[in-house]
């Protein structure tokens, strides 16, 4: 018996063949994603991350927030040059917490504010991220918070180790890309990391990924 190819044969197989283009698209993004997000992980296993919280939004409040994260990036950049690892970071701001909010509350003293102040090392969510130089994924990194007074105002965050903060910061000129790379290689990313975040893609595929990332996170905790 010959085989008659009908109109609705061709819709079903029209309609099938847009269904598994669909999948493949889907499983694609899916896989895609896991890679970025596996890549993620990894880098926020190398960064400590610099979060400060103004206590308002309040002209004032944001002005001398800005004073205390220079104060900090000026007290912990020196300490952190010859560190070459997370943990080696983390231990050392560890030892200086006290010192940080002592230096903190002097900056708000000096500027008549007595609301105190919050250091701690904790490990925070953050939004994707891009820099003039280089593009950070959204993801949980190890961070040293700081907190001002009742800690309701905006917020300021950059890369503490590597030690980026004060390329990063606006009152300074961003870092030369030869510069950079080096501050990165010497917190031991590796080659393939460097290239994730300092590539021209950052500032296109790379960071779109990112956000994709950051856009699949915000719909997983809402199911939770």
């Amino acid at each position: 018996m010959k085989f008659r190819f009908t109109k609705s044969n061709n819709s079903f197989s029209l309609a099938a063949r847009l269904e598994l283009a669909a999948l493949a698209a889907i499983a694609a993004v899916l896989l895609t994603s896991a890679i970025t997000a596996r890549a993620q992980e990894e880098l926020s296993d190398k960064l400590v991350r610099l979060h400060v919280v103004a206590n308002s939004d309040s002209d004032e409040d944001q002005a001398v927030k800005l004073a205390v994260r220079d104060e900090i990036i000026g007290l912990i950049t020196p300490v952190l040059e010859s560190v070459q690892s997370q943990g080696g970071a983390e231990e050392k701001i560890g030892e200086k917490l006290p010192e940080i909010e002592a230096a903190a509350e002097a900056v708000l003293a000096e500027n008549g504010f007595f609301y105190g102040v919050t250091a701690y090392i904790a490990v925070e969510d953050f939004p994707t991220r891009q820099y003039e130089s280089f593009s950070l994924p959204a993801g949980r990194y190890k961070t040293l918070r700081v907190v001002l007074g009742s800690g309701q105002g905006r917020n300021w965050w950059c890369v503490l180790f590597p030690p980026l903060c004060r390329e990063l910061a606006v009152d300074y000129e961003p870092s030369v890309s030869p510069e950079l790379n080096e501050l990165f290689e010497n917190s031991g990313l590796t080659e393939e990391q460097i290239r994730l975040i300092t590539s021209e893609k950052a500032g296109d595929e790379y960071a779109v990924r990112f956000k994709f990332m950051e856009l699949i996170g915000q719909i997983s905790s809402w199911f939770k």
